[in-house]
């Protein structure tokens, strides 16, 4: 999601998971996934980039952000 007018973008990986204890291996697998296929890569002009890894089971949601 690109906020072009305060200069921001935000980019958010999802994985569904299988039980609920995965979902913090799954909320790692998405981040990696921001990270090895390099999305926020060629984002300039961007102030700030924001990159969620979200693992989703049933009701429940993990949420970790790249640093």
């Amino acid at each position: 999601m690109k906020d072009d007018d305060n200069r921001r973008v935000i980019i958010i990986e999802t994985k569904r998971s299988k039980k609920e204890d995965n979902l913090d291996q799954d909320c790692d697998r998405a981040v990696n996934q921001i990270l090895s296929k390099k999305y926020a890569e060629g984002l300039y002009g961007y102030t700030q980039i924001l990159c969620y890894g979200i693992a989703f089971f049933q009701k429940e949601a993990r949420v970790k952000r790249v640093l």
